[in-house]
């Protein structure tokens, strides 16, 4: 099992969150308002650095992994200007 930690501008969430619902990967935790830099500058949600992130928690089965990274990719790729996303995994075993 993994989990997959996908931190993304905030317009990006929604089909973040619509994917992992198509892909059957309905267990996941949305986080929003996270402010920081990355690739794309400052996300500070004020007017010298506009715009916050979202960073969305999702546990899958190994195997669903490249379809939600590919299919984010995608949804990703949709904007003139793409906007910043990374996704990182990591490996999880179920405690409770």
């Amino acid at each position: 099992m993994k989990m997959l930690m996908v931190c993304c501008e905030s317009g990006l969430d929604e089909k973040v969150t619509r994917v992992l619902d198509e892909l059957g990967a309905t267990g996941y935790t949305t986080c929003r308002g996270i402010l920081g830099k990355g690739a794309t500058g400052p996300k500070q949600d004020n007017p010298i650095w506009p715009g916050s992130n979202v960073v969305v928690h999702a546990c899958m089965p190994d195997e669903l992994v490249p379809a939600v990274v590919e299919r984010v990719r995608a949804a990703r790729d949709e904007y003139v200007k793409t906007p910043g996303c990374r996704i990182f995994e990591v490996p999880v075993q179920l405690l409770l």
